[in-house]
């Protein structure tokens, strides 16, 4: 894994921020998520890994292999995986069972991208549920409800300031997840269960 790159000068942040150490490839990247996280509220930006602490690894795409490389990079941290390029949507299923949450893919712009990232930073990454139980995130349970109430897809992103295709990616994979048929299940399911 490649190790960060001290080129850009770091914002401080609140002493009560989550810490976030970034690792990246190169450092026009890493000024790129450096900026990145200036817009999320609750970061700051440290130079080592260990136990609290968020790493954020920023590639090109994510795939298994990736995965792999960050699956246990440190104890205590959450890893993030910052992929700017294509992300297939099992792959943010296979990586929420690995503790690795995935951001961003081919459409994600830099507004999505900190919101992303400031929930995850908030709440932490979405975990993975057995079949028909569960435990939902913020922000599943808000498309969720909103699906509830009878909005298409591209309402309810326009409802929560999301894409499109991450409304469609969150509902792809609590379908996987909560192992139902559709959308339309996966709210039935949610409210027989209380979830929502």
């Amino acid at each position: 894994m490649p190790g960060s790159q001290s080129a850009v000068p770091e914002p401080p942040g609140a002493p009560d921020a989550t810490p976030v150490a970034i690792h990246t490839a190169d450092p026009i990247t890493r000024a790129g998520v450096v900026e990145l996280l200036r817009a999320v509220p609750g970061a700051r930006l440290v130079d080592r890994v260990g136990p609290g602490v968020v790493v954020l690894i920023a590639v090109g795409d994510a795939d298994e292999g990736v995965l792999a490389g960050v699956e246990g990079l440190a104890a205590g941290a959450v890893p993030v995986v910052l992929a700017t390029g294509r992300v297939r949507p099992a792959l943010r299923t296979v990586a929420a069972r690995r503790g690795v949450a995935v951001v961003g893919g081919s459409d994600a712009d830099f507004d999505g991208l900190a919101r992303e990232l400031s929930e995850i930073i908030e709440h932490g990454p979405a975990l993975p549920a057995e079949p028909g139980c569960g435990r939902l995130t913020p922000r599943e349970a808000a498309v969720l409800r909103l699906l509830a109430e009878g909005l298409s897809t591209a309402e309810v992103a326009v409802r929560l300031a999301y894409s499109e295709r991450t409304v469609k990616n969150i509902v792809y994979d609590l379908t996987v997840r909560l192992d139902v048929r559709n959308r339309t299940h996966a709210v039935a399911l949610a409210i027989r269960e209380g979830l929502i």
